[in-house]
């Protein structure tokens, strides 16, 4: 087991974290095991830690905002890569139902 004995590795863990669920909330199908898990993450850090401090919530909520606007586009990109991902699954499961009901088709006027 990995002790930190720099309060900052656990503050940057704290940060990445809250990143992660700011992140995940919004492309994430189940955000209550995300934040589980994520708090889990917190929970194991600052139990290896020597002498823990957490980042005050205005800090981190102002480093949080910051990052995420600096990754918005990215951010906004996953979503839209999800959505035609959907819409292309759809696709292909109705050209392969127009391919069956042609072959269909082609079988009953051959018969």
């Amino acid at each position: 087991m990995e002790i930190f004995t720099k309060t900052e590795n656990t503050q940057q863990i704290q940060l990445d974290t809250q990143f992660l669920k700011s992140t995940l909330k919004d492309i994430a199908e189940d955000e209550a095991a995300i934040d589980f898990l994520l708090d889990e993450v917190i929970d194991a850090t600052t139990e290896r830690c020597l002498d823990p401090v957490p980042l005050e919530p205005l800090v981190l909520d102002r480093l949080v905002k910051a990052k995420l606007t600096k990754t918005y586009n990215i951010v906004q990109l996953l979503k839209g890569i999800r959505q035609i991902s959907k819409l292309l699954f759809i696709l292909l499961t109705n050209c392969h139902l127009l391919m069956l009901i042609g072959l269909l088709l082609a079988l009953s006027c051959m018969g």
